[in-house]
């Protein structure tokens, strides 16, 4: 368990939107980003040798929560939730998440495609993978 929420937490901290200047998310609300911009803080401050995982996790999911709470298309928080309910087990739910936020901002995120394939195939839902590849092959320049 501690390994993959480690490997979650690193998930967090490689989407290089964060921290960049001049960022553009998918969303336009301040409020989400202010959000968005805590969950990032306290997933780093996580990897702090002594830290709590665990319950950085729960902050981590509960600000994420919020941003999708305030913009239900903020495809970057959709994304980490994504990532968070594969790596607990939910594959039904991560499968729902990228989904969702693919379906809007598929060619911004191509590679998360086959995230959300290996969320359907673990949820033993083929159609969701024929669905997530087909959307990839859809994007111009792919396929």
């Amino acid at each position: 368990m501690r390994t993959l929420l480690l490997f979650t937490l690193s998930i967090l901290l490689s989407i290089p939107a964060f921290g960049q200047p001049g960022t553009r998310f998918h969303t336009n609300s301040k409020k989400a980003i202010k959000h968005y911009e805590k969950a990032m803080e306290r997933s780093r401050a996580a990897l702090a040798p002594g830290s709590d995982l665990e319950a950085a996790r729960k902050a981590v999911e509960e600000d994420l929560l919020k941003c999708l709470d305030i913009d239900p298309d903020f495809a970057e928080a959709e994304r980490v939730i994504a990532a968070l309910r594969f790596d607990e087990g939910s594959a039904e739910l991560a499968r729902d998440h990228y989904a969702h936020y693919l379906g809007i901002h598929g060619p911004d995120f191509i590679r998360d495609h086959l995230l959300w394939a290996e969320s359907a195939r673990h949820a033993l839902d083929p159609q969701g993978m024929k669905d997530a590849m087909a959307a990839m092959r859809a994007i111009p320049g792919v396929m």
